[in-house]
């Protein structure tokens, strides 16, 4: 009886242990969630903590751009509807993959839109005198304002598959111009486009 008794409690305390490290030990899928939610919040920096070494500078540096929206405010609109849903996840030794639909501002239909508006104005003030380059500039940067921030603001579904690398133990991403496109609404894209 004695022997069974504390074969079960070892047995316990093996499945608790597991319990534990389970619970604590950071599965791609929450590496995953943790980096939308840091990208959302505007938090680059924790953001970064989450991306592969050799990436983390120039992806920071690519995120709070936002693609050339250097302004922090800008920036914080691009992200403002960024929402995931986690479809699936396959790991494989030190490889993990992670299948995610990500929906974000439709940066190409709000550029779009923007210079359909800006463009005749910037037409006619090149025949005018007594135009001033800076209001144009001034209304352009309230136009894209004004379309990130509007609430019916166009958005984009994208599908895109994760890559992470398990390095001293942590899961982190490797970021690629997919992930980015799917977190800035093809921002990437709109380089192509012009």
């Amino acid at each position: 009886m004695y022997h069974i008794k504390k074969v079960f409690h070892v047995t316990l305390l093996c499945i608790l242990a597991i319990a534990v490290v389970g619970c604590f030990g950071a599965s791609p899928e929450n590496v995953t969630k943790d980096f939308f939610s840091a990208v959302k919040d505007g938090d680059f920096n924790t953001a970064a903590k989450y991306v592969k070494q050799e990436s983390k500078d120039e992806f920071r540096d690519e995120l709070e751009s936002g693609q050339d929206l250097d302004d922090k405010k800008r920036a914080e609109l691009l992200f403002s509807k960024l929402s995931w849903e986690i479809l699936s996840s396959s790991t494989e030794k030190n490889e993990a993959e992670v299948k995610a639909k990500v929906t974000s501002i439709d940066m190409v239909s709000v550029v779009t839109d923007v210079m359909n508006k800006i463009l005749p104005l910037a037409f006619a003030s090149a025949f005018d005198e007594n135009s001033n380059d800076d209001k144009i500039e001034e209304l352009t940067e309230q136009y894209f304002d004004n379309a990130m921030s509007d609430p019916n603001a166009p958005t984009v579904t994208s599908e895109v598959t994760i890559k992470l690398v398990k390095e001293k133990g942590d899961w982190l991403i490797v970021p690629d111009d997919d992930l980015l496109n799917a977190l800035t609404g093809n921002a990437g894209k709109l380089a192509e486009m012009f």
